[in-house]
């Protein structure tokens, strides 16, 4: 069973937010490699020849990564990032949700800037009866094991999964404050916590950043 929360993502917020948007580009820079675009089948092997054609890169910078169409590829994406030991940055500017909070949880050392938008949200898929959501089915099935054990080899906590299908359904979205994103160490450096913004106010601003892309 492929349960894949980036599908219905795709058909619901991209149609708003990513009508046009590419699949994922890497592009080097000097020691980093820049990420734009939305995963697909075709990121293990961009992510590879990116790595191959730039060996002194240290960083894998996520500007604009809305999210996965593939759960597999995104999955083997990230393990290969993990082997090589590189570490992922979003930077003040960036935005990631679903998938692409996915892929940067791979970084050995994982930075987020200040006013980063880091966004999650539960996983769907489709069947005979319909779409089922993540948090509607028993936590002991295995439609959780993907992402449990992808989740445990990035040294992410359970709770973190678990979280993510209750703070937002799958056709909405929900941007993390720095505080959830420290509870739950998504990055290895702290984000800073004495800016204070609104729940409404990071909602605009990351909603806007993602529908400017």
């Amino acid at each position: 069973m492929r349960a894949s929360r980036s599908t219905l993502f795709a058909t619901l917020l991209f149609a708003a937010a990513c009508s046009g948007e590419m699949p994922l580009t890497a592009t080097p820079d000097g020691n980093a490699i820049h990420l734009v675009g939305v995963i697909d089948d075709s990121t293990p092997g961009e992510l590879t020849n990116a790595l191959a054609l730039n060996t002194a890169a240290t960083e894998i910078l996520l500007q604009n990564i809305p999210g996965s169409i593939d759960d597999d590829a995104n999955i083997s994406a990230a393990r290969t990032l993990r082997e090589v030991g590189i570490g992922t940055r979003v930077p003040a500017s960036g935005v990631v949700a679903s998938g692409g909070t996915d892929l940067f949880l791979a970084g050995a050392k994982r930075q987020i800037e200040d006013g980063a938008c880091v966004g999650v949200h539960s996983w769907a898929t489709g069947g005979l009866f319909g779409v089922v959501e993540g948090r509607d089915i028993p936590k002991d099935d295995e439609a959780h094991d993907l992402y449990l054990n992808y989740y445990k080899e990035m040294g992410i906590p359970e709770d973190f999964y678990w979280y993510t299908l209750e703070v937002a359904s799958a056709a909405g979205i929900h941007w993390m404050s720095p505080r959830e994103i420290n509870r739950f160490g998504l990055a290895t450096t702290p984000v800073g916590t004495s800016q204070y913004e609104s729940v409404a106010a990071r909602d605009a601003r990351c909603n806007a950043r993602l529908d400017a892309q």
